[in-house]
């Protein structure tokens, strides 16, 4: 073991995460942070056997983070998803590095901005392209990121259910396929695309 620091050295509120993802190469990226903090995520890389500078994400203060999920493609792209309360509502974020420009494109990922976002998780395919997806409402949303455009795309359902879906994951293959799963009525759920 190389060397021991600390990404997030709290003295208010207890710690979420971390999530840590590589590329082939072994560089990779490690994401954590607090549940009561400004602002309350923050990363490291490891670059050529070194970490990076610690990064603040782009979260808003006084609000409270959740839960996060990070993703790595084999082109360096890292791509985080987390959700935070700002004592009304939960909201869905996500945002991407792509180096060396750092963090950019955070955004909210809501399909809607009245119902408590939850569970979201990210995944990138070998070319750079990625998906998030969260339960909002009870119903599995999503939001894709195409490498050709540098975008996020549009928010969408990919499959409609009647309510309860909860706790969905998110595989991406090369070309973009992509499966996901939730859990609806005590059952798994599967849906390709």
């Amino acid at each position: 073991w190389l060397g021991l620091e600390v990404l997030e050295g709290a003295v208010v509120g207890g710690a979420v995460g971390p999530a840590v993802a590589f590329r082939s190469t072994g560089n990779g990226f490690v994401v954590g942070g607090r549940i009561a903090a400004q602002p309350a995520l923050k990363s490291t890389r490891l670059v050529d056997g070194g970490w990076t500078e610690i990064q603040s994400l782009a979260t808003e203060n006084g609000e409270t983070l959740m839960t996060l999920s990070l993703a790595v493609a084999p082109n360096g792209y890292a791509f985080v998803g987390w959700t935070q309360a700002d004592g009304g509502l939960t909201n869905a974020w996500r945002t991407r590095n792509r180096d060396p420009n750092g963090w950019t494109d955070t955004g909210l990922l809501e399909a809607d901005n009245v119902n408590v976002a939850q569970g979201v998780r990210v995944a990138a395919s070998p070319e750079g392209d990625a998906i998030a997806v969260w339960t909002q409402g009870d119903v599995v949303s999503a939001e894709p990121y195409a490498v050709s455009s540098l975008a996020w795309g549009n928010s969408f359902v990919p499959v409609t259910q009647d309510g309860g879906q909860q706790n969905p994951v998110v595989v991406m293959a090369a070309g973009g396929a992509t499966t996901v799963a939730w859990s609806h009525n005590s059952n798994i759920w599967i849906a390709r695309a």
